[in-house]
């Protein structure tokens, strides 16, 4: 059982797992690299802006497989 306290702390002070780790078959390296990169603790590791996350995610291979048209019918079924 953690107090708001302890949550605090690891928000700070520690390195989240790689997205990887806990859904390995939902995430592509690639997207793995970049949410590590939003999550660092160093400011000047993270992306620079929006436009840079959307340049990386249109970047990645999968993106072609994608797009707002199936967002709807995503969010219904989860």
């Amino acid at each position: 059982h953690r107090t708001d306290l302890d949550v605090l702390y690891r928000i700070v002070n520690e390195v989240p797992r790689p997205l990887s780790e806990l859904a390995p078959e939902s995430v592509s390296p690639g997207l793995d690299r970049l949410l590590t990169r939003c999550l660092s603790k160093e400011m000047d590791e993270r992306p620079e802006s929006a436009e840079t996350m959307i340049r990386v995610l249109d970047a990645l291979p999968e993106s072609g497989e994608w797009g707002e048209g199936e967002a709807p019918e995503w969010w219904e079924r989860e």
